[in-house]
């Protein structure tokens, strides 16, 4: 422990901390005696590059799932746009007689219908 600075030490004593209040360990002297022969900070710090790279990865999912989904919303909404203004050329293509027999059908087929 002599040959070892303050930054050294603090840094694996959080992690035994750390692992001690997450119930991964039992026997803390132990554990801490373990981590300074090794030094746990080192693969403390990997393991954490690993989280955050898992972590950005995760985010990214969830960005290019929401865009997606953004991107279909979008697509489905032009659609509509684009059903409701063919029926509106079709139906203003029609005679005024046929329009006016087309819409009396349809009221009375719903009327009739039991789920309407």
């Amino acid at each position: 422990m002599k040959e070892r600075d303050e930054d050294y030490l603090r840094a694996n004593i959080k992690i035994v901390e750390d692992q001690f209040k997450k119930g991964k360990i039992n026997n803390v002297t132990a554990y801490l005696l373990k981590a300074f022969q090794d030094d746990y900070s080192i693969q403390e710090t990997e393991m954490s590059k690993l989280e955050k790279e898992k972590e950005e990865l995760k985010k990214i999912e969830i960005e290019s799932k929401e865009k997606e989904e953004s991107l279909r919303e979008e697509k489905r909404q032009a659609f509509e746009q684009w059903k409701n203004e063919q029926i509106e050329i079709r139906l203003g293509k029609l005679d005024r007689g046929v329009h006016d027999q087309l819409k009396e059908e349809f009221v009375l087929g719903v009327k009739e219908n039991d789920l309407f």
